[in-house]
């Protein structure tokens, strides 16, 4: 049985620290018949954890009257979770957030006239039958690591101070009656909210869609090498930031809220990029942080209420509104389940985890003092995020091992060009001198040194950011010169093997495989039985490769099945060391190869014009509004299926390219999906609605003098865009490999 426990420093498992990667997932806000895929598809991208909220509303949206049938099947879930040994974080409430309406508290419940987030015992005997009810659920399951009481409470709502601790010690008093057991009980941390007595965790975003401004924020902490944990700025909608309300050298630096992307609100609608959440990451690594967690790191859909519908809005006295339906969040794994370009920048830093976790743990920031060599460096303050001169660098050592942060990355801004920097770490027996180079707007890595290869051999330094290892022979790195290093002694059985960081990302790590690292630009997942690849028709890049121990792994079997062994070793990969010691092995995928799936027809409701393919009218036609006296415009999507394809194992994806205030998607008179305009192409998962024969399309005018802030403007006619650009579609399917 595994032992769990915790010191000042990190999470320990079995006496040895561990830092494990989580990523949130609402259960509810997704299809049932989906949450096994995706599932899957959150180990495959190396998280350890599924953290999720049990959202009273959708749970007891009645009086009385408990649902978790369905896509609110808490039980199945966690036994889903359990089979694909993917730990469970439990966020009970009962006040949550999350973007729900009232934030999770059915009407009902406001209704009553309790005094609620607090210890009146009429509240609290609401709370103990729902809880009960969430027990019966979870009874029988063992994959929960952790439990999460309340949420930002005593910052965003409930009381502050002494009877804020007592209320937060009285709930967890409550959820261990009930029966509730966990190796972890944790609290949001941030913005003063406080703790009763549990661990801390804490978060960071990289915009705030729920700010009142209709402009650029200014540059973002977030991206600061500190040793300040706070963001204040969450929640900021609610109630101003406090400092925090207890000692944090006390507490492991954990984090359950990175935004792993945002939610955009109507008025407020940031665009974010992988590097946006890659940077900020790799900022929290180097302040210290040992426990990576990502919300939301899978994007969903709101479920249909029965009394109204379920999201956040100011219509029941929230400060943002958001989608009716969508909670994409442009999360790693977004609504529909696509693996997006973020979450492959994430898997970069699991890979980290899993692999040296345990040392990097217990290795401490430094802020550097004189460890660099540059006349551009150290012009400003590194602590001030609107000092876009200075150069941002921070240790984390045990002793004279540790990895050396550099982040020249800004959400929004232009970081300034450091040349011909010297990174220099001072040790016992000396400077280590990293190699000159560029460090341009935009860059962000961390470098080992003093790095061990085995008992005898130590690299000195090396100018690449480490990725992952197999069995400690085959050690892979990836970064953006070519690779440099240092050696104590002559590597003597181990091979270093560098690449891009366009390559590391196409690098996926199957637990059922320790000894080979896959390589592709589509998805690789496990399965019951192997493993399999998500393949696209858009995606040039079909060819797959496997990289082995060959004194271990035997590589008969995959040629077999349809591997070859190449004459020579790809060009993406730098070889030092004794190359005798790998296998590489390559495979050409076949499935979803120039499949044409389904064609369209699209009538304009408005004008009756018929459009084939994509709208080929122009620009002025596409944004003018009929005179009918309708403040939307309609389409009716006619899809036709060309090819026989596998109902059970396929998917579509409807692409609409739209330029609107936003977009919904109509199916036989019933909302089905919605979207606000951000500059993207809108993906809609066809196969999630049995794949329609016909939709209705309906897009809402956006106005040039709109309130709201939009980072990416559409084009405007005389003053107003409301156009259909494009429709297409993608075919995805699955091949075994």
């Amino acid at each position: 049985m595994e032992k769990y426990s915790i010191n000042g420093v990190s999470l320990i498992k079995n006496e040895k620290a561990i830092f494990p990667m989580m990523g949130e997932f609402h259960f509810s806000r997704c299809p049932e018949k989906e949450w096994e895929d995706e599932i899957r598809k959150m180990r495959a991208c190396g998280m350890d954890i599924i953290a999720t909220y049990v959202f009273w509303i959708h749970h007891e949206e009645e009086e009385g009257v408990f649902d978790f049938s369905g896509q609110r099947n808490l039980h199945r879930f966690l036994e889903l979770c359990e089979k694909w040994q993917m730990h469970v974080w439990l966020r009970i409430g009962p006040w949550a957030h999350g973007e729900a309406r009232n934030g999770g508290f059915p009407d009902w419940l406001l209704k009553k006239g309790y005094k609620l987030r607090s210890d009146d015992p009429d509240y609290l005997a609401l709370v103990e039958r729902f809880w009960k009810k969430i027990y019966k659920e979870v009874e029988g399951t063992h994959c929960i690591l952790g439990i999460q009481v309340e949420n930002e409470y005593g910052h965003v709502g409930g009381l502050r101070g002494a009877a804020g601790e007592q209320h937060m010690r009285a709930l967890t008093k409550l959820t261990k009656t009930i029966g509730f057991e966990a190796p972890y009980w944790t609290a949001t941390g941030w913005g003063g909210a406080v703790l009763g007595d549990l661990t801390p965790v804490m978060g960071g975003y990289c915009d705030a869609p729920w700010d009142a401004s209709l402009k650029q924020l200014p540059p973002n902490k977030n991206y600061l090498f500190s040793t300040v944990r706070n963001d204040g700025n969450i929640g900021s909608d609610y109630a101003p930031g406090m400092e925090l309300s207890f000692d944090k050298d006390a507490y492991p630096y954990l984090t359950a809220e990175l935004g792993g992307g945002v939610q955009v609100t109507h008025h407020r609608r940031p665009r974010v990029a992988a590097e946006d959440i890659g940077a900020m990451s790799v900022c929290k690594l180097g302040s210290g942080c040992n426990l990576l967690g990502y919300y939301m790191y899978h994007g969903g859909t709101n479920p249909k209420g029965k009394l109204s519908s379920l999201q956040e809005s100011t219509a029941v006295g929230s400060f943002c509104d958001v989608p009716e339906l969508s909670y994409d969040f442009q999360a790693p794994i977004r609504e529909y389940g696509q693996i997006s370009e973020t979450a492959k920048e994430l898997k970069l830093l699991s890979m980290f985890a899993h692999d040296y976790g345990e040392t990097f743990c217990n290795m401490q920031p430094q802020f550097a003092g004189d460890d660099c060599e540059s006349t551009s460096v150290h012009t400003g303050d590194f602590q001030d995020a609107e000092d876009l001169s200075a150069f941002r660098m921070i240790t984390r050592r045990n002793g004279d091992q540790g990895y050396l942060f550099v982040n020249n990355y800004q959400r929004g801004y232009e970081m300034a060009e450091h040349k011909d920097v010297m990174l220099r770490v001072q040790t016992a027996d000396g400077k280590i001198s990293f190699p000159k180079q560029d460090i341009k707007n935009g860059a962000y890595f961390f470098y080992p040194f003093n790095f061990p290869l085995s008992d005898d051999v130590t690299l000195r330094w090396i100018n690449q950011t480490p990725l992952c290892n197999i069995n400690q022979k085959l050690w892979f790195f990836y970064g953006i010169d070519k690779m440099q290093y240092e050696a104590d002694e002559k590597l003597s059985g181990q091979v270093l093997i560098s690449m891009d960081r366009t390559w590391a990302k196409c690098a996926w790590r199957m637990k059922k495989y320790p000894n080979i690292l896959f390589f592709s630009a589509l998805p690789i997942l496990e399965t019951e039985n192997g493993i399999e690849v998500i393949c696209h028709s858009d995606c040039a890049q079909k060819n797959c490769w496997i990289i082995m121990d060959a004194t271990v792994e035997d590589a008969k079997t995959w040629i077999d099945n349809g591997w070859k062994k190449p004459d020579i070793i790809p060009d993406f990969l730098h070889v030092e060391g004794d190359a005798s010691t790998i296998c590489v092995l390559s495979h050409e995928l076949s499935a979803a190869d120039n499949q044409i799936v389904a064609s369209f027809t699209h009538t304009d409701v408005n004008n009756c014009i018929i459009l084939k393919e994509k709208t080929d009218f122009s620009m002025e036609e596409a944004c003018a509004i009929d005179d009918t006296g309708k403040d939307y415009r309609e389409y009716v999507i006619r899809i036709s299926y060309d090819k026989a394809y596998d109902a059970a194992k396929d998917n579509i994806f409807l692409r609409i390219d739209f330029q609107a205030d936003q977009a919904e998607l109509y199916l036989n008179g019933e909302k089905i999906a919605d979207q606000y305009y951000i500059g993207d192409v809108w993906e809609v998962s066809l196969k999630r609605f049995d794949f329609p024969m016909e939709l209705i399309l309906r897009l809402y005018p956006l106005e040039e003098d709109d309130k709201i802030y939009l980072e990416t403007q559409p084009y405007y006619v005389n003053g107003r865009c409301c156009s259909l650009k494009d429709i297409r579609c993608v075919y995805e399917c699955k091949e075994k490999l």
